[in-house]
Order: structure tokens, then sequence, then C-alpha cells
């Protein structure tokens, strides 16, 4: 019996291989849009955090109610800030500005101007050692 082997074709792991590239770009896209849909922006008075592609969330933090700030950083000076407050409605997401250049630099403007905020409004700082 003479058997005869039927040749194969490996040109359609072209297909697989160029799908598998997009795939791998789709994380990086939902964080990228993540990254630049969302705004942080504060004035002597209130913190204002906005997020959202297709719906906005916008929230609005009195800086006089704003008990900690935690920064997070990684190797290049960039993380997150952890705004702790006694502000109702705050979500769980919303009280963290994340992504941000210089997160120390901005820790202690942000501390200063909560300071600020809350002398203008006649609260005193209590120190608990």
């Amino acid at each position: 019996m003479n058997q005869k082997i039927v040749e194969k074709s490996y040109l359609s792991l072209i297909w697989f291989a160029l799908w598998s590239w997009v795939l791998l770009f789709i994380p990086l896209l939902v964080r990228f849009l993540k990254i630049y849909t969302r705004k942080y922006s504060y004035d002597d008075k209130n913190l204002y955090i906005q997020e959202g592609v297709l719906s906005k969330t916008s929230i609005t933090v009195p800086l006089y109610k704003v008990e900690t700030i935690r920064a997070n950083a990684n190797i290049l000076g960039n993380g997150t800030l952890h705004i702790n407050s006694g502000a109702r409605g705050v979500t769980s997401g919303m009280n963290n500005l994340e992504y941000v250049k210089g997160v120390a630099r901005y820790q202690n403007v942000l501390a200063q101007v909560v300071e600020k905020a809350r002398e203008d409004k006649g609260i005193k700082s209590v120190d608990m050692f």
C-alpha cells in the first residue's frame, strides 16, 4: 500500500497572530481612556473629580472636610492620592486621584489648601500624639 501525505499550511496562523496583537491592545486602550477621561481640579473651597466616556460622573468634595491625604508613588514619582473625607456620597473609586504626575508634590499642595480651607471655615486642626 502506497500511502500519500497531505501537506499542511501554516499560513492561517498569520490571521491568529494579527488578532492576538489587536486583542493585546484592548486593555491598553481601556486604561488610556480611563486616564484620559478623568479630570481633577481644585479651588480654595472644593476638590472636583470628573470621569467617564459616554456618561460623566462628577463629584465635589469640600476641602474643609478632607481628613487625610495619602500618596502611593511608583519609582517614577507618579501614583495615586487617597483622599479620606467625611463627605457623604463619595463612591469608593471617586475618592482616589489616580495616575497623578508628581504625586508627592500634589499631596503637599493639597494639604496646604485643605489647611487654608479649614482656617477660612474657623476649624482648627488638633494634633494627637
